[in-house]
């Protein structure tokens, strides 16, 4: 029997377009601890026999602000107002994304 997958069609196309778009604003992906390419992302989306499912953080970097050093689109910003204020002077910036399989028991 063939592998099955959490998405399928436009929906896993959309998923993995996206992480090729972080990956090519240099954003490192990591499956299981090990840096992924295109060719390994779709094991992320398998459905697994025991359970188990891919989960992904999101780890940020926390960088000083200097002049307009950093292009809006490379920014991810909170909603709250005290990060706002902050956010003059410093921003955080994803620089990874990390799947590591978890058990749900």
């Amino acid at each position: 029997m063939g592998k099955r997958y959490l998405l399928y069609g436009k929906d896993r196309q959309v998923f993995l377009d996206g992480l090729q778009r972080f990956q090519d604003r240099g954003v490192l992906i990591l499956i299981d601890k090990k840096k992924a390419g295109p060719e390994d992302w779709n094991r992320i989306l398998e459905i697994q026999p025991d359970g188990s499912f891919y989960m992904g953080d999101y780890i940020m970097e926390e960088v000083v602000v200097r002049g307009d050093g950093l292009q809006q689109s490379e920014v991810l910003r909170e909603d709250s107002e005290a990060y706002k204020a902050q956010a003059q002077r410093t921003c955080k910036i994803l620089r990874e994304i990390r799947f590591d399989r978890v058990y749900n028991r």
